[in-house]
């Protein structure tokens, strides 16, 4: 009986963890081929959370953009010299300033993403298996 060996071909930026679990699984790849799928694995999954931190960190300003949008059709609703009317003026401060906080926070979330997405393209363009 012949064997053949299989070549395969797969494309790796776009693969999820449960395939790559069942190529480094399988038993039928070579250790250095299984090496290499877990490191890419890795990297990926750097930028999966990179990705996940910087959806969450745009969902909260998203939620402080709208949050303020009420406050500003209830500032219009109550006397200037209210209480009330100062209590919403010093919560929207209080938000620009969580705002501001979330910029720099997605800017840094920005920059982890494309390193990140970066490291997993060089990896997988210089890779020699």
């Amino acid at each position: 009986m012949l064997e053949r060996p299989v070549a395969q071909s797969i494309g790796l930026a776009n693969i999820k963890d449960a395939q790559f679990n069942v190529f480094i699984s399988g038993g039928k790849l070579e250790p250095s081929v299984v090496s290499t799928l877990k490191k890419v694995r890795n990297l990926k999954s750097n930028v999966d959370q990179a990705e996940r931190d910087l959806t969450t960190l745009e969902a909260n300003k998203k939620s402080l953009f709208e949050d303020q949008e009420r406050l500003r059709q209830n500032l219009a609703s109550v006397s200037n010299d209210s209480n009330l009317y100062q209590r919403y003026t010093r919560k929207l401060s209080e938000q620009e300033d969580k705002i501001d906080q979330l910029e720099g926070q997605i800017s840094a979330a920005q920059n982890r993403l494309e390193t990140s997405l970066k490291a997993l393209n060089d990896y997988i363009a210089n890779m020699k298996v």
